[in-house]
């Protein structure tokens, strides 16, 4: 194995999809993260948000932590 796929696959352990794109394979960079992020969404167990501005606003950050944050 080169160089080159060594390192994608090291970008797609640190994220899903990131192999892909780094080897500007776009559709399937997408569509690697779109899986990850479905059943990472449907495995994690969110609280029901309350019906107010910041429990929604927590409801969100809790969402965007499970998915990965920054990464």
């Amino acid at each position: 194995m080169d160089r080159r796929a060594w390192l994608a696959a090291g970008f797609s352990f640190l994220q899903p999809g990131l192999g892909h794109l780094y080897l500007r394979a776009y559709r399937r960079a997408v569509t690697w993260f779109l899986v990850w992020a479905a059943v990472t969404a449907a495995l994690v167990d969110l609280p029901t948000p309350e019906p107010t501005l910041s429990g929604l606003v927590a409801a969100a950050t809790q969402l965007f932590a499970a998915l990965g944050g920054w990464t």
